[in-house]
This record gives C-alpha cells, sequence and structure tokens, in this order.
C-alpha cells in the first residue's frame, strides 16, 4: 500500500473515506450518501442522511489541535447558538452525548479527531464580495467579538494565546539561511524589520494589562456562508485568546488584494460600527497586524512540506517584495513612537 504521504488529494480523501464512516457510526442518524467538500487541510465531508437530514464531518488533522481544544471551541459554538441569534454551524453530539470522536482507518497512519455540524448551505462570502456584504461581515464580526469579550469557558488555559510571533507554528524558519536565499539583501532586509515591528508590536499589545477576550482566530472569507442574503460562520477551531483588531486583520488579510479593497474595507468598518467602536489602539495598526498574518503564513509555509510547493513559496516571496512591503511601509508612515510610551 502506497504511503499515505506520498497520495494526490483525492487519494488522500478515498482513503479518509472510510475513516469518516466509521465516525458516523457514532451518530443516531443513517448515511444515505457521503461526499467530499474539501481535503486541503481538514477533510470535509457532506453527509446526506436517509431522515433528509444534510451534515458535515469535518476530520482534523493529527496533532494540531487536542480533544481539549476542540471541545472549547464546541463550547462557544453552542453558547452562541443558545445565547445569540449569530448564524453558526451546530455541532451535532453522539449516541453518549460526545461531540469528538477519534478514529482511524486502514491506510491512514494516524487516528483522527472528527466532529460532526449542521450543515449551511450558501456561497462561501469570497464569492459574493461587495461593499454591501462586507458591511454585513463588519456587523457579523463585531457581535461575535460583543460575545467572545464576555464569555467565560469552562477550560479557558486550554485555548492558545496570540501573543506570539508564530502562532501557527513555533519554529522559526524565516531567520534560516534557506530562507535568506530566497531574497535579495534588501527585500531580505525589510523581512526582518517587519519581523522586529510585528514583535515588538506584540509585546505591546500583550503588556497593557488589558484583558484578551476570545476570538475566532480564523475568521476569512471562507469561513463565511452567504445563504439569501444572511451571513453564517463556520470553523472556529482555530479560536484564541487575543484582541479583537487581531481579528480583523486575519479577515482583511484575505481580502487586501481584491481591486475594490479600499472599499471593502471601508464597509467592513462602518458595518463593525453600528455595533460597537472600532477596536483599533491607534491609527494604521492593522496594516501591522497584517503583515503578522503573512509573516505567521510564510513561516508556516517555510517550516511544512508545503515548501516543495514552488510555485505557493515563490508567491509568497513575491509578496513579501511587493503587496505585504507596501502595507508594511504604509503602517510606517502613520506609525508614531509616541504610542509605545
Amino acid at each position: 500500500m502506497r504511503p499515505f504521504a506520498f497520495l494526490t488529494t483525492q487519494g488522500r480523501a478515498r482513503r479518509m473515506r472510510p475513516l469518516a464512516l466509521a465516525a458516523l457510526e457514532h451518530y443516531p442518524l443513517e448515511v444515505e450518501r457521503l461526499r467530499l467538500v474539501n481535503n486541503e487541510t481538514n477533510c470535509t465531508f457532506r453527509v446526506d442522511a436517509t431522515g433528509g437530514e444534510t451534515y458535515a464531518l469535518r476530520i482534523s488533522l493529527p496533532d494540531v489541535h487536542s480533544v481539549d481544544e476542540i471541545e472549547a471551541e464546541i463550547e462557544w459554538q453552542l453558547a452562541i447558538s443558545r445565547e445569540t441569534d449569530i448564524p453558526v454551524s451546530r455541532p451535532i453530539a453522539t449516541r453518549r452525548g460526545d461531540y469528538v470522536v477519534t478514529a482511524g482507518a486502514r491506510g491512514v497512519p494516524e487516528e483522527r479527531h472528527c466532529v460532526l455540524f449542521s450543515w449551511l448551505g450558501g456561497r462561501t462570502l469570497a464569492d459574493v464580495a461587495s461593499p454591501e456584504t462586507f458591511h454585513s461581515f463588519g456587523a457579523l464580526s463585531a457581535r461575535l467579538h460583543r460575545h467572545g469579550a464576555t464569555f467565560q469557558p469552562a477550560r479557558p488555559d486550554v485555548i492558545h494565546t496570540l501573543d506570539m510571533l508564530y502562532p501557527l507554528g513555533d519554529r522559526e524558519m524565516i531567520l534560516d539561511d534557506s530562507t535568506r536565499v530566497l531574497f535579495p539583501k534588501p527585500a531580505y532586509d525589510t523581512l526582518l524589520d517587519m519581523r522586529a515591528a510585528v514583535n515588538r508590536e506584540i509585546g505591546w499589545m500583550f503588556g497593557r494589562g488589558e484583558s484578551p477576550a476570545l476570538l475566532h482566530g480564523d475568521l476569512h472569507w471562507w469561513n463565511v456562508m452567504s445563504y439569501r442574503g444572511r451571513l453564517q460562520v463556520i470553523d472556529f477551531e482555530d479560536l484564541a485568546w487575543g484582541f479583537p483588531v487581531q481579528d480583523i486583520a486575519v479577515t482583511l488579510y484575505y481580502a487586501a488584494r481584491n481591486d475594490d479593497f479600499a472599499e471593502l474595507r471601508e464597509a467592513f468598518r462602518a458595518g463593525y460600527e453600528t455595533i460597537t467602536p472600532w477596536p483599533e489602539m491607534y491609527p494604521g495598526q492593522t496594516d501591522l497586524l497584517m503583515v503578522h498574518r503573512a509573516l505567521d503564513l510564510f513561516n508556516f509555509v517555510l517550516g511544512s512540506t508545503l515548501r516543495e510547493d514552488r510555485e505557493l513559496l515563490d508567491e509568497f516571496v513575491e509578496n513579501i517584495q511587493g503587496h505585504h512591503r507596501e502595507v508594511f511601509e504604509s503602517w510606517q508612515s502613520r506609525f508614531s513612537e509616541s504610542v509605545y510610551r
């Protein structure tokens, strides 16, 4: 049998299908149809039950999130469903009342943690991005932040905090010699300037004595579904303690290359401010935190098997020298050292 790591995306998904079926045996439903949704990081299947219900089964990557972390994610989603009218995917319990099932299958080297959610239909916000939908997105984000600021999970200690340079991975690769040779010297020096500025910013934010709030942690436009004009939030797996402006920087990072980004950004802020004040601690802070997201993703790619994807690596190198440098310079032009005093 060919090693799992050497299979194509579709090949890995075929191996995951028996694992999905094994996990679904724990739930009070009978599977009529199982269809792959994606297998880019986590593996997700659409589950159609014989009773007419539709679900999403998420099979997590191994050794990324513990059962405790996933249970904290589920706890918050259930609280949002119970205490607000924010549309979120709802976790489904097994016959025993559990929300996390650990299952394995022949040809898959590790057991995987699985969670079943209610199915949220529609299209991703990325497919319907406009000033109107981003205005709604801003209001939705603010409502999540307002709830996260007051919610107290049963085990707050199992949720990680965004007080680190690389939340996606703790191994420093940007300072590695193999990274240095990817850039001309001036561009690499700019990369180091970005790193230093972001590191200083994180230390300042978390050293001010303010309590962080619970954040979605990955609230980009592929984790928001639009259905009949209503926005719905999915995938809380990367929830974290942090400040709302960090969540917003993640949101805006993914839309930043759009031609109409300035308009989308303005609409997002206007929508946010219909619910609560804009959370930047000083003007332009979001720009630097968008650079932080870029560095975190770049470092993750450098330290993973994704580095073998030359096209992806070249894209990051190009963006660091181009678009991300421009965003960083925009922040520098507005930043005043008096902020840190």
